[in-house]
């Protein structure tokens, strides 16, 4: 097994000439384990995540400079699609597939990269991804619905299903329980807790509480720069930069 599923090389992201969301970002991430990225907002949490999935890629005039190897190979001379089964995506705001069924939604990676498996199979990986994502028993006799029947917590675990069903080998999370009922973002929690088993998670959050409780490391950005990395009791109780130390302070 390679030591690090992920090598970002100081890699940079700018929108505009001359003005960097991020600046030479270089870390390596051991897989199975939970890492936090955190900042103020427009720290560049979320452009990091864009990145490691490609998905800058569908916008014109973005800069990307760097190497971001994906078990030792450079994600950028990979076809897109492969990478994004092999890192999925879950964003803030749920974006269901209000046309679709709440089944065929969680299915919907198969379909997108043309992969047909049997009924059967397709029942097993829906049950089994519900399950996983505590959705199960509150959906299971709506699978043929419409998601947007649901509330709005229950669609974003519909939407973290979907990323979990092609079995990615890194889930990137953006903010995934900021809109979440205190009840779900247990759910959601406990849920990334248990995921390390299988995979590496990433994921970036506001709440510095959250990143404590479930990540075993922590990345903290500051105007596009890395700052600090870290194992996340190490960073939050000892951090080695006084711009860390501060930031926690102003949050707590």
């Amino acid at each position: 097994m390679d030591k690090y599923i992920l090598e970002i090389e100081k890699l940079s992201v700018s929108y505009k000439q001359g003005s960097y969301a991020l600046k030479e970002i270089s870390v390596s991430l051991e897989p199975n384990k939970v890492v936090s990225v955190i900042g103020l907002a427009l720290a560049g949490k979320s452009t990091l995540l864009r990145s490691l999935n490609r998905l800058h890629e569908i916008y014109t005039g973005i800069r990307i400079e760097g190497r971001i190897l994906f078990k030792g190979e450079n994600i950028m001379n990979q076809p897109v699609i492969d990478i994004r089964k092999k890192i999925g995506m879950v964003f803030q705001n749920p974006n269901v597939f209000p046309n679709m069924s709440i089944y065929q939604n969680v299915l919907y990676g198969y379909r997108l990269n043309n992969i047909s498996l049997s009924k059967a199979e397709n029942d097993r990986i829906a049950e089994e991804t519900l399950r996983e994502t505590g959705l199960w028993d509150d959906v299971k006799d709506k699978l043929q619905s419409r998601p947007n029947i649901l509330p709005h917590s229950l669609q974003q675990q519909i939407c973290i299903a979907r990323a979990l069903a092609l079995q990615p080998e890194i889930l990137l999370m953006d903010n995934p329980t900021a809109q979440l009922q205190p009840a779900y973002i247990n759910v959601v929690e406990d849920m990334i807790y248990r995921l390390r088993d299988k995979m590496t998670v990433i994921i970036a959050t506001q709440n510095l509480s959250q990143a404590a409780r479930i990540s075993d490391y922590t990345l903290f950005l500051e105007d596009g720069e890395l700052i600090e990395f870290g194992d996340t009791s190490q960073l939050f109780w000892s951090p080695a930069d006084k711009r860390t130390e501060r930031f926690i302070m102003s949050q707590s």
